[in-house]
């Protein structure tokens, strides 16, 4: 970070990855000075590297990129590179993540961290040793919404956690005729499946929002077990579709986690609701301006129940670099958000923890979802290692 724009310090970043993710993180880094026009520092699309040449030049042109590389590793040693953004398929992030510490880069990974708790655990090896940033990319922290939700919570305004109802759901598995090689989740060396796609997702928002997953006990299923191939042929399907967990919270809370890609209908629902022992919370992703909010306290009988917060005004977090109030944002604007705190640790050397997710809640979410796989296979309770 040593070069100097209109007072500004530049952090070049090479971001290795093109496809959906590569292109939303693009996205938001050029998007950043526009909405956070008070920062020190100015993010520049250094470098980016891909699977394929063709789309990753499509990429470097599209966003402006400096230079472009099919050879990730070239990018990793670059000397001009402070920050590596990680969007690469998930059963390369321990590599990538590993070489890019070992070469003293700040790091920014996508979520899952990693696709086991043992490959998350060499990952931390090496991180403990290293002084540089690390954070996970779990972007729906960085919603209002559910920043709200957060703070509420910590308030103590919905009492002590009695219940968390939580699902991530989608349809792009419910179709039986679909190709199998036309669906995300079952593809790749080691297949994501719903728990450690999805559910990687839905798992940290538990724990941000609720705390520390003290046991699962989970049914997780494969509800179309074959699938046609595009160029004919049949695909014998081995990761999950659908999962049921059903936890305890370290605080003495319950709840009922489920992860679906067979929900016929759901285009992309993270929902929850959370009762407390004086009020409660619920938020849907497919609407996610909205908070719905109950606290009993003062509360006339006759008016008791959920109201629907637009969360978008000036009081409300996250809200302040967008628009006027009730004016709402978008999906990307999380990415957005989450971009912007991670280069601004990077730049003023502050903490990731407990505002962002740090490789430790990407550990705990891998153990969470390798829990639950235990739990369906020996059908019985998994009580959490911490």
């Amino acid at each position: 970070m040593n070069t100097v724009v209109n007072n500004k310090k530049e952090i070049r970043i090479g971001l290795l990855g093109c496809g959906f993710m590569g292109k939303v993180h693009s996205h938001a880094y050029r998007t950043i000075k526009h909405k956070y026009n008070e920062l020190g520092f100015v993010p520049k699309l250094y470098a980016i590297a891909g699977l394929g040449r063709k789309s990753t030049a499509s990429a470097a042109a599209q966003y402006s990129f400096e230079k472009w590389t099919t050879d990730w590793k070239e990018i990793v040693h670059d000397p001009n590179v402070d920050v590596i953004d990680i969007c690469l398929p998930e059963d390369m992030h321990e590599q990538v993540c590993i070489e890019s510490l070992k070469a003293n880069k700040h790091v920014f990974c996508e979520k899952p961290l990693a696709l086991s708790v043992q490959s998350c655990k060499r990952i931390m090896e090496i991180a403990k040793n290293k002084n540089v940033k690390k954070m996970c990319g779990f972007n729906y922290r960085f919603l209002p919404a559910i920043r709200f939700a957060k703070e509420i919570i910590d308030s103590g305004l919905i009492g002590k956690i009695y219940y968390i109802g939580a699902n991530y759901s989608q349809e792009s598995g419910h179709d039986p005729e679909r190709p199998a090689d036309q669906i995300r989740y079952i593809n790749g060396k080691e297949p994501l499946g719903t728990i450690r796609g999805l559910g990687s997702h839905l798992i940290d928002t538990v724990r941000y929002l609720c705390g520390d997953i003290y046991s699962v006990n989970a049914i997780v299923k494969t509800m179309i077990p074959n699938r046609p191939l595009t160029k004919g042929g049949n695909f014998s399907v081995s990761a999950d579709d659908i999962a049921i967990l059903n936890i305890e919270l370290k605080d003495g809370g319950i709840g009922t986690l489920m992860t679906s890609a067979v929900a016929t209908g759901r285009k992309n629902q993270l929902a929850f609701e959370i009762n407390g022992s004086s009020g409660s919370l619920s938020f849907n992703l497919e609407n996610l301006n909205v908070l719905s909010v109950y606290i009993e306290e003062n509360c006339p009988k006759s008016l008791r129940g959920f109201s629907k917060i637009n969360v978008t005004e000036d009081s409300h977090p996250l809200t302040k670099h967008w628009w006027p109030p009730a004016h709402i944002i978008g999906w990307e604007s999380g990415h957005i958000n989450e971009l912007y705190y991670f280069l601004d640790s990077v730049y003023g050397d502050k903490r990731i923890s407990p505002i962002g997710a740090t490789f430790i809640d990407g550990y705990f979410t891998a153990l969470v979802a390798e829990s639950a796989f235990k739990s369906t296979k020996l059908e019985k309770k998994i009580y959490l290692d911490y």
